[in-house]
């Protein structure tokens, strides 16, 4: 847990080089676990996101292919 060298605060996950509490520039070093966090987060969230549309469009793809292939046999 780090805090914030000026208020002492324990510091929130930000991409932004400052204390959220304080406002106090915050060097890179003090802030890269939390950045580097919440971008592999965004990215987890991107690649989730695409991997269900994926899902999602196979579904419908299969679906289409069943049906055609029911209203063949009739």
């Amino acid at each position: 847990m780090k805090k914030c060298p000026h208020c002492n605060k324990v510091l929130m996950a930000s991409i932004l080089p400052q204390c959220s509490w304080c406002g106090g520039d915050l060097k890179e070093n003090e802030l890269r676990n939390s950045k580097e966090e919440i971008l592999e987060q965004w990215e987890k969230k991107k690649n989730e996101i695409e991997y269900q549309k994926k899902i999602k469009q196979h579904g419908e793809d299969v679906k289409k292919s069943f049906e055609e292939s029911i209203r063949r046999r009739i």
